[in-house]
């Protein structure tokens, strides 16, 4: 839980909370899924996967209240024919390339959309 706090930190202008965590630790590799909370009532599902120190598998889907997606971005082996392959975004209707790759991305991403 430190270690989300200490990386969602410089974005507590758009958080309003961590609604949910669970870590877990097996030799090198550690998992994290958390729900964070938004300042406008839209949350985050944050699932992450480290070996040895390492992000190797993520999700990020970010909702409505009324748990619509607004946008996911994960690294799942579909999608070949995206050109950012495996990394891409999920939008209501289309698959996207994502530039986004980790949680602070992600993070910039959405509080750039706020501050336009």
């Amino acid at each position: 839980m430190k270690e989300l706090k200490k990386r969602i930190k410089p974005f507590k202008t758009i958080i309003e909370q961590i609604d949910s965590v669970s870590f877990s630790e097996e030799e090198n590799i550690s998992r994290c899924k958390a729900k964070i909370r938004l300042f406008d009532g839209t949350f985050i599902w944050i699932w992450e996967k480290m070996e040895s120190g390492k992000l190797v598998s993520y999700s990020y889907y970010w909702f409505h209240s009324n748990e619509n997606l607004i946008i996911g971005w994960d690294n799942a082996q579909h999608h070949p024919e995206i050109k950012t392959h495996p990394h891409h975004k999920h939008t209501e209707n289309t698959i996207q390339e994502s530039e986004e790759r980790n949680l602070e991305q992600v993070l910039q991403f959405i509080s750039s959309i706020y501050n336009q």
